[in-house]
């Protein structure tokens, strides 16, 4: 695949409605002239003026590094029966070029190799050094490359800016107001943010500068506090380069789950370098067995990091990705607390209860037993099972006997609220509600689970035509739940939504398996639990 560069470009100025500059140009801010250098430095580096690898060691001044999608560079062969690929650049990459002679505008294009295009940009933007892959390790060494890959995290920190190519994002059209536009949001549909290695890049690096086709943009900043509204792009691009956010498993995992890599072991070898105590923990060996690296990794990531339980089934029917999923937990055989069966999500834990700071993130497992080792993960904590109430048949009159507010488990998918999202919804109960009868009789509902809860507070709002009555959800990855417990002494908390949510398990025989999540609304508590009862869950 081959890209197109216009040297006449725009500057992104509005990240929420992608307003561009009203005349082209590229501001001097970008010069890495006054910029402090950093002490490190690559194995090695790219002169821009002459392109010519240099050592880095002798390099008194700020670089940059490049992230962008492989097959972008030129023509990628794939060997048959191999992962290996090879890239063919016959030189059709263009180069867009501007120029007024006599007051008249004249526009040529000028056919390129790759690298040409890289030294078009980094003169443009007035960027001496780059660090690039392709030449910068040599990919015939293997050694060299083991070793410039377990670096690769200090390579994209260290750098003044990343440079990211997406040719897809260009000057569209005008606004509302008759300004000069792009799409923001096709950031997320670009080549580059479909690679996994392009997001360890993208989170381990400073600043982003995103170059276009003929329009370029600095990616949100990491003293930014909020992701700007409107554009999609921008809570993505908040995500991945807010040194406020410390991801954990479930992060880099959920953002991960739709990238692809080249090479099966390249996925693993990304992920791990987002993360310092795992990177240090694995080998970057090409050679070995592929299921090793695998285990190891989850073993290490999951080692003081509870999160990699937030998974379940995907809200938002996605058939294609649910038989990819399925494909993906048949072909790997991995452990279930891994999350390969489901997908996993953004999430917050902080085993201290939920709070609204940055210490969320933070993990502090004093108050459980954890441990994983191999491919066993042991829980020792409190828990809850959803209890089958097998003689209940649906009306509410029947619960008299029972809690005076409770959640009853509806035995068919719901809309979650009114969005378009579906899962197994708690439907929330209370005797003598008339509206919830209607409610219950409308969607045919038979209820089948129980939980003893209660809400702190007023609980039912009836003024709508139409009452929310969803307290919570099962996001499993199992059709049946017949044997669910939920384990209380693990607390997630979705960054947008105000649920509390705790991994669900099932018995597999002597052991347990991880199949899930359950939400419950905040505004809601548990009753009747005693939490200083606890059990050991061996999962596997």
């Amino acid at each position: 695949m081959y890209i197109t560069y216009d040297t006449k470009q725009y500057t992104v100025y509005d990240f929420r409605d992608g307003t561009v500059a009203p005349k082209p140009g590229i501001d001097p801010f970008f010069a890495l002239r006054n910029q402090p250098e950093s002490p490190f430095k690559p194995a090695w580096l790219v002169r821009v003026s002459d392109m010519r690898r240099v050592r880095g060691s002798d390099v008194h001044e700020p670089y940059c590094a490049l992230s962008y999608s492989w097959n972008q560079s030129g023509e990628i062969v794939k060997h048959e029966g191999q992962e290996n690929y090879t890239r063919a650049d016959n030189g059709r990459h263009e180069i867009i070029l501007h120029r007024k002679i006599l007051g008249q505008s004249f526009r040529w294009i000028q056919h390129v190799k790759f690298e040409k295009i890289i030294q078009r940009i980094c003169k443009d933007f007035m960027f001496r050094y780059i660090w690039f892959d392709q030449v910068c390790i040599d990919q015939s060494n293997e050694e060299e490359k083991k070793r410039e890959i377990k670096r690769m995290h200090n390579i994209y920190r260290h750098a003044a800016y990343t440079v990211v190519l997406v040719p897809e994002l260009k000057v569209c059209g005008v606004n509302t107001l008759g300004k000069p536009c792009t799409n923001i949001n096709d950031i997320l549909r670009a080549e580059w943010n479909k690679r996994v290695w392009t997001l360890e890049e993208a989170y381990m690096s400073q600043s982003l500068l995103f170059i276009g086709q003929n329009v370029h943009a600095m990616s949100v900043s990491a003293s930014d506090s909020d992701p700007l509204p409107y554009a999609d792009a921008s809570g993505f691009l908040y995500t991945i380069c807010s040194t406020a956010l410390k991801w954990n498993a479930s992060i880099a995992l959920s953002l991960a789950r739709k990238r692809t890599s080249t090479k099966s072991r390249d996925r693993f070898f990304a992920l791990a370098n987002m993360f310092p105590d795992t990177v240090n923990r694995i080998s970057f060996s090409y050679s070995q067995p592929l299921t090793d690296l695998m285990l190891k990794f989850y073993e290490c990531l999951a080692k003081n990091d509870p999160s990699i339980l937030y998974f379940g089934r995907p809200l938002v029917p996605d058939t294609k990705e649910e038989k990819a999923i399925t494909q993906r937990a048949e072909n790997e055989q991995l452990p279930s607390w891994t999350g390969v069966a489901g997908a996993h999500a953004l999430c917050l834990f902080n085993n201290d209860g939920i709070d609204d700071d940055s210490s969320r993130f933070s993990f502090d497992l004093t108050s459980i037993d954890y441990n994983v080792t191999g491919t066993s993960m042991r829980i020792n904590c409190a828990y809850i099972p959803v209890l089958i109430e097998e003689e209940f048949d649906g009306q509410l009159k029947e619960m008299s006997d029972q809690q005076e507010r409770a959640i009853l488990f509806s035995d068919r998918i719901l809309p979650v609220s009114t969005s378009e999202c579906k899962a197994l919804t708690f439907v929330v109960a209370r005797e003598g509600d008339s509206q919830l009868d209607r409610y219950i009789q409308r969607y045919g509902l038979k209820a089948s689970h129980f939980l003893p809860i209660k809400k702190n507070g007023e609980v039912f709002d009836n003024t709508a035509s139409e009452p929310d009555y969803d307290g919570g959800w099962l996001s499993l990855t199992e059709e049946s739940c017949s044997q669910c417990i939920i384990l209380l002494g693990i607390a997630f908390k979705h960054p947008m939504f105000h649920f509390i949510t705790h991994p669900v398990v099932m018995k597999v025989e002597e052991h347990y398996k991880a199949i899930g999540l359950c939400f419950i609304q905040e505004h809601f508590e548990y009753v009747d639990i005693d939490m200083t009862m606890r059990q050991t869950f061996v999962i596997r």
